[in-house]
């Protein structure tokens, strides 16, 4: 079996939570001035700069998490000829009770920006458990 890093929910202080990982991992801990949603996301991000992909992290779409219906897209790469949007899918925050939910989301997001996005990427966390694995994800599903 696989190596696969550990990670794990650790309290810093109320209200507050880091995902700790049994690997040394160097991961940035912030993603374009912004706090790194998680270890996964930060692989993404580092897995999209090491193919020199160009990227808007945290796109907030139709109002992001302050309006009713709103969303907040991960990643948008900004591919040729089209920028695709990626959707960074961690088991703590997408459990199977929001896969619903989030698949839903998904394709309102791909319905309503047709002609602008190219069809949206979804990355598993379970995919993205080094930093070796997120770029062959980004590999095979954005490039």
């Amino acid at each position: 079996m696989a190596d696969v890093a550990q990670e794990s929910i650790v309290r810093i202080e109320p209200g507050f939570y880091s995902l700790q990982s049994s690997e040394d991992e160097e991961l940035p801990e912030y993603i374009q001035g912004k706090t790194a949603g998680s270890k996964l996301e930060a692989r993404v991000a580092l897995a999209l700069e090491y193919y020199d992909i160009d990227y808007i992290y945290q796109y907030n779409f139709n109002g992001g998490n302050q309006i009713r219906g709103g969303q907040v897209i991960d990643f948008i790469a900004k591919t040729v000829p089209i920028w695709t949007p990626i959707y960074v899918q961690g088991e703590y925050w997408h459990s199977k009770k929001q896969e619903y939910e989030d698949t839903i989301k998904i394709r309102e997001f791909a319905r309503a920006t047709r002609s602008v996005f190219a069809d949206p990427v979804v990355l598993r966390g379970k995919d993205l458990q080094t930093l070796d694995s997120a770029k062959l994800q980004i590999k095979e599903k954005v490039i």
